[in-house]
């Protein structure tokens, strides 16, 4: 494994264990609106992802780059995925208890718009995003699939949290939603 492999590996490491302990205390979910299919879509197309890496013939396509590896671009897919991931740690402690893996509301649910939620409606999706972006760069072009599934997965979610904060804060989220851009500030 390289060292900027290792960078990655390590930066999306600490995602997924923040994201888990992170999860442990949370305000119990009043009404919750959507499902777990994009988890699970995700996860499939990890899977298929994993699958091709075997199969003789397109295990190349799972491991190319579509630049060639230079300084440069290694730091700026480093400068990418590690910025995402902090900005999307940062805006999940922002919500603090009021996270949830769902679009929910949750009991005694607060508008949060300090922090990176002053700038955009969405900074989890928009550090994860970028934080892909930056991995797909380094990493492999096959996982632009893996973006595409998520900035589409993100869209939809977008919507029906919207549709929740609206419905939770009538008078709040309107005027938000007027001050603040959706994903990119």
């Amino acid at each position: 494994m390289s060292a900027v492999q290792a960078v990655f590996m390590t930066a999306w490491a600490g995602f997924l264990a923040y994201w888990v302990i992170s999860a442990r205390h949370l305000k119990k979910t009043v009404r919750r609106k959507g499902s777990w299919t994009s988890g699970f879509v995700i996860a499939l197309v990890g899977v298929g992802i994993g699958v091709l890496a075997r199969i003789p013939g397109l295990a190349p396509l799972v491991h190319s780059r579509w630049f060639p590896g230079s300084v440069a671009l290694d730091a700026i897919a480093i400068a990418l995925c590690v910025g995402g991931i902090a900005l999307a740690i940062v805006a999940r402690a922002y919500l603090g208890t009021n996270w949830s893996a769902q679009p929910s509301v949750k009991e005694g649910h607060e508008l949060v718009t300090s922090g990176p939620y002053h700038y955009v409606r969405h900074p989890i999706y928009t550090g994860v995003l970028l934080a892909m972006l930056g991995s797909v760069l380094v990493v492999s072009t096959i996982f632009a699939v893996v973006w595409i599934t998520a900035l589409v997965i993100f869209l939809v979610r977008i919507r029906i949290e919207e549709a929740l904060m609206t419905q939770q804060f009538p008078d709040q989220y309107p005027r938000y939603k007027k001050q603040t851009k959706r994903l990119i500030p």
